[in-house]
């Protein structure tokens, strides 16, 4: 498509000047446009090459966002925990910075995730990573 196309010209841009801040965001917008093809396996990549990125750099709000933008290739694919815990990372690092419309958009992402994988799925991974299966009061409110 015109938008992969460009921004595979934008990404051999940013690795020429260097800007690995500049690649990880197009690996991300890479990883965006492939999702909404449904190319989840394509997606993914990109994705992981952009978290790799932002960890080397020490942009953990970017590294979060990757879940934010990318939650619904990890549910498709399976990855129900690295999904899971993904959102939860960019949850806290959103109320950490007080991002409060972030927390809420991520708030609805946590509840249609969970509709995504399922219950069961959901709840398993729920419990390996906060070590309970209760979850938050906010968690049913639809209203947001």
């Amino acid at each position: 498509s015109e938008a992969v196309l460009r921004y595979e010209a934008a990404l051999v841009l940013f690795e020429a000047i260097g800007s690995r801040l500049g690649e990880a965001n197009t690996l991300k917008a890479l990883g965006q446009v492939e999702q909404a093809k449904s190319e989840f396996n394509t997606a993914l990549k990109y994705f992981k090459q952009a978290r790799k990125l932002y960890q080397a750099i020490g942009d953990d709000y970017s590294d979060a966002s990757v879940f934010y933008w990318g939650y619904k290739t990890y549910a498709s694919l399976g990855l129900v925990h690295e999904g899971l815990t993904g959102l939860l990372s960019a949850f806290d690092i959103c109320t950490k910075i007080g991002a409060s419309g972030f927390v809420e958009d991520i708030k609805g992402f946590l509840r249609e995730y969970r509709q995504l994988v399922g219950e069961e799925d959901f709840m398993k991974s729920w419990q390996a990573t906060k070590g309970t299966t209760e979850l938050p009061d906010w968690f049913d409110d639809e209203t947001r």
